[in-house]
């Protein structure tokens, strides 16, 4: 585990770096009236949009967790890996 989590702290600082370097780079070429078409109707919608969006990803999650420790234990048992009514 320290072995994984050594090379995954220098990757994501690898990654951080070139991403700076990539919004350094870009920075000159953002224009503003490029995002009027987005923001016409305010930074409400938009917002509300991402919460939404973000939501449907994340929401399957809870199923998985709303299952009791025993179906899941049960559930590694079973050949096919389905859980029962029964």
């Amino acid at each position: 585990i320290k072995i994984i989590t050594k090379t995954s702290f220098i990757y994501a600082i690898i990654i951080l770096i070139i991403f700076v370097i990539t919004v350094l780079g870009l920075l000159p070429e953002i224009k503003i009236d490029n995002l009027k078409p987005i923001l016409e109707f305010g930074i409400k919608k938009p917002l509300i949009a991402g919460l939404i969006n973000s939501l449907n990803f994340s929401i399957p999650i809870y199923t998985l967790l709303s299952l009791p420790k025993t179906e899941i234990e049960n559930n590694k048992k079973q050949k096919w890996g389905i859980v029962s009514p029964y």
